[in-house]
């Protein structure tokens, strides 16, 4: 009897014969007629190579949430924020050194100023600096 190809396979010719794997940190639902149904996982985008289609790792600073064939690639953090390789939410954008989380905006701090920690509270001055006297 025949039955559907599992999960991240496809076969796209009819008779006897296997499924096909998609390509390597891609993945398709079960049941797949055709290579093309096969989308990057969350978190890798989709170039073309010479030999094919190949899922790449989102690079630093960007993200992908969906696995769908039809998303985009790769999205950029927002402006002051980043991210490790292969991040799949925006929540996996934290502010960077230097910026500070005000209203869900990485702000960058005033020279000589920094947040208690990467990302997060009010810039301050470090303990014990204190800011120059204006003349």
């Amino acid at each position: 009897p025949c039955s559907p190809c599992p999960a991240s396979t496809y076969k796209d010719f009819y008779g006897p014969g296997a499924c096909v794997a998609c390509p390597p940190n891609s993945q398709s639902p079960p049941g797949s007629g055709r290579a093309t149904l096969c989308a990057c996982a969350a978190g890798f985008t989709g170039l073309d190579a010479e030999n094919g289609f190949v899922c790449v790792l989102c690079q630093d600073g960007t993200y992908r949430a969906s696995s769908s064939a039809s998303a985009p690639g790769c999205i950029a953090c927002p402006p002051g924020s980043t991210s490790d390789a292969g991040s799949t939410d925006l929540s996996d954008c934290v502010c960077k050194a230097g910026y500070t989380l005000l209203d869900d905006t990485c702000s960058l701090c005033i020279a000589g100023k920094v947040p208690p920690a990467p990302g997060t509270g009010k810039c301050v001055f470090p303990a014990g600096e204190t800011p120059a006297r204006e003349a």
